[in-house]
Protein backbone atom coordinates (compact mmCIF):
# COMPACT_ATOMS: atom_id res chain seq x y z
CA UNK A 1 0.00 0.00 0.00
CA UNK A 2 1.17 3.67 -0.46
CA UNK A 3 2.21 5.54 2.42
CA UNK A 4 1.37 8.85 3.49
CA UNK A 5 3.58 10.49 6.03
CA UNK A 6 2.50 14.11 7.15
CA UNK A 7 4.88 16.47 9.06
CA UNK A 8 2.69 18.98 11.36
CA UNK A 9 3.07 22.45 11.41
CA UNK A 10 2.91 25.22 14.35
CA UNK A 11 5.93 27.71 13.59
CA UNK A 12 8.53 24.56 14.89
CA UNK A 13 7.20 25.57 18.90
CA UNK A 14 3.61 24.14 18.50
CA UNK A 15 1.68 21.40 17.23
CA UNK A 16 1.87 17.19 17.58
CA UNK A 17 1.40 14.50 16.01
CA UNK A 18 -1.71 13.78 18.16
CA UNK A 19 -3.55 17.08 17.20
CA UNK A 20 -2.91 15.97 13.29
CA UNK A 21 -4.65 12.72 12.78
CA UNK A 22 -8.17 14.32 12.13
CA UNK A 23 -7.54 13.57 8.28
CA UNK A 24 -6.52 10.04 8.10
CA UNK A 25 -10.04 8.55 7.40
CA UNK A 26 -10.25 10.21 4.02
CA UNK A 27 -7.14 8.35 3.15
CA UNK A 28 -7.62 5.26 5.09
CA UNK A 29 -10.30 4.47 2.95
CA UNK A 30 -8.52 5.08 0.11
CA UNK A 31 -6.28 2.08 0.61
CA UNK A 32 -3.67 4.73 1.98
CA UNK A 33 -1.73 4.12 5.25
CA UNK A 34 -1.09 7.67 6.99
CA UNK A 35 2.04 8.12 9.39
CA UNK A 36 1.71 11.14 11.22
CA UNK A 37 5.30 12.52 12.25
CA UNK A 38 6.15 13.21 15.89
CA UNK A 39 9.32 15.76 16.33
CA UNK A 40 10.74 17.71 19.11
CA UNK A 41 9.69 20.93 18.97
CA UNK A 42 11.62 24.12 19.82
CA UNK A 43 13.07 25.31 22.17
CA UNK A 44 14.02 21.75 22.94
CA UNK A 45 14.31 20.46 19.36
CA UNK A 46 16.71 22.15 16.97
CA UNK A 47 15.75 22.83 13.66
CA UNK A 48 18.95 20.30 12.96
CA UNK A 49 17.22 17.75 15.53
CA UNK A 50 14.02 18.18 13.95
CA UNK A 51 15.38 17.79 9.84
CA UNK A 52 17.33 14.51 11.75
CA UNK A 53 13.70 12.83 13.21
CA UNK A 54 11.82 13.17 10.17
CA UNK A 55 14.27 12.03 8.43
CA UNK A 56 14.65 8.90 10.40
CA UNK A 57 10.63 8.71 10.19
CA UNK A 58 11.13 8.14 6.84
CA UNK A 59 14.06 5.68 7.21
CA UNK A 60 11.79 3.71 9.87
CA UNK A 61 8.84 3.33 7.13
CA UNK A 62 10.95 2.16 4.18
CA UNK A 63 12.77 -0.57 6.36
CA UNK A 64 9.45 -1.84 7.70
CA UNK A 65 7.41 -1.77 4.57
CA UNK A 66 10.24 -2.12 2.00
CA UNK A 67 7.77 -3.17 -0.36
CA UNK A 68 5.17 -0.18 -0.06
CA UNK A 69 3.60 1.45 -3.18
CA UNK A 70 5.45 4.84 -2.55
CA UNK A 71 6.03 6.85 0.26
CA UNK A 72 4.18 10.57 -0.35
CA UNK A 73 5.46 13.04 2.08
CA UNK A 74 3.12 15.79 3.23
CA UNK A 75 3.76 18.74 5.79
CA UNK A 76 1.37 22.08 6.45
CA UNK A 77 3.46 25.00 7.12
CA UNK A 78 6.59 24.60 9.21
CA UNK A 79 5.90 20.47 8.54
CA UNK A 80 6.36 21.26 4.70
CA UNK A 81 9.38 23.00 5.34
CA UNK A 82 10.66 19.64 6.73
CA UNK A 83 9.04 17.58 3.91
CA UNK A 84 10.75 19.83 1.33
CA UNK A 85 14.07 19.31 3.65
CA UNK A 86 13.82 15.47 2.58
CA UNK A 87 14.28 15.66 -0.59
CA UNK A 88 17.80 16.71 -0.36
CA UNK A 89 21.05 14.74 0.90
CA UNK A 90 23.60 16.85 1.37
CA UNK A 91 22.16 19.09 4.12
CA UNK A 92 24.54 18.52 7.34
CA UNK A 93 27.60 19.23 5.59
CA UNK A 94 26.94 23.13 6.12
CA UNK A 95 27.72 24.58 9.89
CA UNK A 96 25.09 27.68 10.05
CA UNK A 97 21.27 28.17 9.47
CA UNK A 98 21.45 27.78 6.10
CA UNK A 99 22.02 24.02 5.85
CA UNK A 100 18.34 24.13 6.59
CA UNK A 101 17.04 25.81 4.03
CA UNK A 102 15.20 23.70 1.15
CA UNK A 103 15.88 26.83 -1.49
CA UNK A 104 19.22 27.38 -0.29
CA UNK A 105 20.10 23.76 -1.29
CA UNK A 106 17.98 23.61 -4.57
CA UNK A 107 19.87 26.73 -5.70
CA UNK A 108 23.07 25.90 -4.97
CA UNK A 109 22.69 21.75 -5.73
CA UNK A 110 25.25 20.97 -8.17
CA UNK A 111 23.40 17.70 -9.20
CA UNK A 112 20.18 17.18 -10.86
CA UNK A 113 17.74 15.16 -8.19
CA UNK A 114 18.47 12.19 -7.18
CA UNK A 115 14.93 10.35 -7.91
CA UNK A 116 13.92 12.00 -11.01
CA UNK A 117 10.21 10.38 -10.87
CA UNK A 118 9.47 12.52 -7.53
CA UNK A 119 6.93 14.68 -7.96
CA UNK A 120 6.22 17.36 -6.08
CA UNK A 121 3.41 19.77 -5.73
CA UNK A 122 3.85 23.45 -4.07
CA UNK A 123 0.20 24.74 -2.97
CA UNK A 124 -0.44 28.20 -1.39
CA UNK A 125 -3.92 29.26 -0.47
CA UNK A 126 -5.17 32.24 -2.30
CA UNK A 127 -5.79 34.43 0.92
CA UNK A 128 -2.50 33.47 2.35
CA UNK A 129 0.06 36.07 2.91
CA UNK A 130 1.64 37.89 0.05
CA UNK A 131 5.36 36.80 1.84
CA UNK A 132 3.80 32.92 1.93
CA UNK A 133 2.76 33.28 -1.85
CA UNK A 134 6.08 34.67 -2.51
CA UNK A 135 7.72 31.91 -0.71
CA UNK A 136 5.59 29.13 -2.20
CA UNK A 137 6.15 30.51 -5.55
CA UNK A 138 9.85 31.23 -5.20
CA UNK A 139 10.24 27.45 -4.00
CA UNK A 140 8.75 26.04 -7.07
CA UNK A 141 10.83 28.44 -9.60
CA UNK A 142 13.73 26.81 -7.80
CA UNK A 143 12.83 23.57 -8.25
CA UNK A 144 11.64 23.93 -12.24
CA UNK A 145 15.07 25.58 -12.39
CA UNK A 146 16.76 22.51 -10.65
CA UNK A 147 15.42 20.00 -13.15
CA UNK A 148 12.59 18.67 -10.34
CA UNK A 149 9.17 17.56 -11.85
CA UNK A 150 7.29 20.44 -10.10
CA UNK A 151 3.97 22.16 -9.98
CA UNK A 152 2.44 25.07 -8.39
CA UNK A 153 -1.09 25.29 -7.67
CA UNK A 154 -2.78 28.44 -5.46
CA UNK A 155 -5.97 26.58 -4.03
CA UNK A 156 -9.21 28.82 -4.85
CA UNK A 157 -10.44 30.72 -1.40
CA UNK A 158 -8.43 29.20 0.60
CA UNK A 159 -5.86 30.32 3.53
CA UNK A 160 -3.31 28.50 5.47
CA UNK A 161 -4.86 26.95 7.38
CA UNK A 162 -8.09 26.15 5.65
CA UNK A 163 -5.67 23.77 3.55
CA UNK A 164 -5.02 22.02 5.91
CA UNK A 165 -8.08 21.58 7.72
CA UNK A 166 -9.81 20.54 4.12
CA UNK A 167 -7.65 17.43 3.95
CA UNK A 168 -11.11 15.63 6.56
CA UNK A 169 -13.11 16.10 3.27
CA UNK A 170 -12.60 13.04 0.52
CA UNK A 171 -13.59 15.65 -2.58
CA UNK A 172 -11.09 17.97 -1.60
CA UNK A 173 -8.19 18.27 -3.92
CA UNK A 174 -5.48 17.57 -2.13
CA UNK A 175 -6.62 14.57 -0.67
CA UNK A 176 -7.62 12.89 -3.96
CA UNK A 177 -3.88 13.89 -5.03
Amino acid sequence: MPFLVFFHGGYWQSGSKDTSAFMVNPLTAQGVAVVIVAYDIAPKGTLDQMVDQVTQSIVFVQKQYPGNQGIYLCGHSAGAHLAAMMLLADWTKHGDAQRNSPLWHLETARTQPGYPACSILVTVGQHDSPEFHRQSREFYQTLCHGGWKASFEELHDMDHFEILWNLTQEDYVLTQV
